[in-house]
């Protein structure tokens, strides 16, 4: 069954307010996603604006703790590298320099080896690096779409798949 637009009246900017607080209850966004979800329920573009200039300014809505969030997320909770949680925090819409600082942040206390051997003894679930050069290559392109860095994945490949500890 379809769901019809609401009424005009019923898109005020008081309820695109209290829309986006109750997102916001749920998990951050950037303004841009709030923008973006606002417009899907049909709310017009000057309604969004005064809606969403009320919410940065009063800090409700911050690109900058949205952006440090998914990146804490991406490398805590996914484990990925560094190229791809800047491309995930990019796409929450924030500018480049918000996303540089915000994955930045993330990875100060994180050992980007460790997270890279980590990645790859979980993708081979135990099993020794692949000798034959087909597979090996499927495992370095899933892994560089991880966001590792290729000379560290070829570097690693070339330990045979050791990890810095030597184990």
């Amino acid at each position: 069954m379809s769901r019809l637009p609401p009424d005009s009246a019923e898109l005020t900017p008081a309820s695109a307010r209290n829309l986006v607080l109750r997102w916001l209850g749920q998990r951050e966004l950037s303004a841009s996603q709030a923008r973006l979800r606002l417009r899907r329920r049909h709310y017009a573009d000057d309604t969004i604006a005064t809606a969403v200039a009320g919410l940065v300014a009063d800090g409700v809505l911050d690109d900058g703790r949205a952006a440090r969030a998914r990146a804490r997320h991406d490398v805590a909770i996914k484990r990925q590298g560094r190229g791809r949680v800047l491309r995930q925090v990019q796409s929450l819409g924030v500018d480049d320099d918000t996303a540089r600082a915000a994955v930045a942040a993330a990875f100060e206390d994180v050992d980007e080896d460790r997270l890279l051997a980590d990645a790859l003894i979980r993708r081979l679930r135990g099993q020794p690096l692949p000798s034959d050069r087909k597979a090996l290559g499927r495992l370095y392109g899933w892994l560089v779409r991880q966001g590792f860095d290729a000379g560290k994945v070829s570097a690693l490949f070339r330990r045979g798949g050791r990890d810095t500890d030597g184990t």
